[in-house]
């Protein structure tokens, strides 16, 4: 969606000083990421304000307390992108990356909106469990890549999956394209069914796969102050009011998070 922001040919922003709209849509346009802008509501299954607990039979949150709405695709400047593994942080493996979000002063997020990059795939590891569905919904869509190796090119989403022996420890690994499928995202488990060497309903894998960095606002947007239009001549009226780009601290979607800020 474009915005475009039309004065009088005689006021223009001064230069060094005030803000350019042109020459910043033009930097979205060409460097800005473009991402999938998802709205966050609360929950009414939340049992109270001050708990916060929302119910885990929740058909629309699952537990979470909160629910995401009316995605758009939106083009943003993203930076600060990294991602830190800190080892025996909370009991375990936690990684976190956090980003800065800048987009234009028409698009104004809030906290716990979710962004999820559509030109950008890394790699996610993850925890499954076989359900009866017939498929698998991993925490991140599984993204399917295409490479070109030395052995030609090769199209894989699932680089590694291991399941669950029956006395729980480590068992057998399975195979994208042989044992499992990726169907609209998620694990399909019906080739590994015919050949049985798909895991029983309840048994848990583990998956490193191809997704898409998904972000989640950790505080409200702000715009970094007011800015205004003066002219180079006298005016009669108060200066024009220019609203300025917002910008949102968002953390990435990780290993062992929760998608809510400080849940894990």
């Amino acid at each position: 969606m474009n915005f475009a922001v039309s004065a009088p040919n005689k006021i223009r922003p001064m230069a060094g000083i005030e803000f350019d709209r042109e020459k910043f849509d033009r930097m979205l346009y060409l460097r800005g990421w473009k991402l999938t802008w998802e709205k966050a509501s609360r929950c009414p299954c939340v049992e109270s304000a001050e708990s916060d607990h929302a119910r885990p039979d929740c058909t629309v949150c699952s537990g979470l307390g909160w629910e995401w709405h009316s995605a758009e695709t939106v083009r943003a400047v993203v930076t600060g992108a990294a991602q830190v593994h800190e080892e025996f942080q909370k009991f375990g493996a936690w990684g976190r990356g956090q980003v800065r979000i800048t987009l234009p002063p028409e698009q104004l997020p809030g906290y716990q909106d979710r962004f999820t990059a559509l030109d950008s795939v890394f790699l996610m590891q993850d925890y499954g469990t076989r359900t009866a569905d017939g498929t698998d919904a991993l925490r991140l869509p599984i993204v399917q890549r295409t490479m070109l190796l030395a052995a030609g090119t090769v199209t894989v989403g699932v680089t590694h999956v291991r399941i669950q022996a029956e006395d729980g420890t480590a068992g057998e690994t399975a195979t994208e394209g042989i044992d499992f499928a990726i169907s609209d995202g998620e694990i399909d488990w019906s080739l590994g069914d015919a050949l049985g060497t798909a895991p029983p309903v309840g048994r848990k894998f583990t998956a490193t796969y191809y997704a898409h960095p998904r972000f989640i606002a950790i505080e409200d947007s702000y715009s970094a102050r007011d800015s205004y239009l003066w002219t180079k001549t006298k005016l009669e009226n108060p200066p024009l009011h220019l609203q300025l780009p917002v910008t949102v601290s968002a953390r990435l979607v990780y290993e062992g998070d929760d998608e809510r800020e400080g849940v894990s």
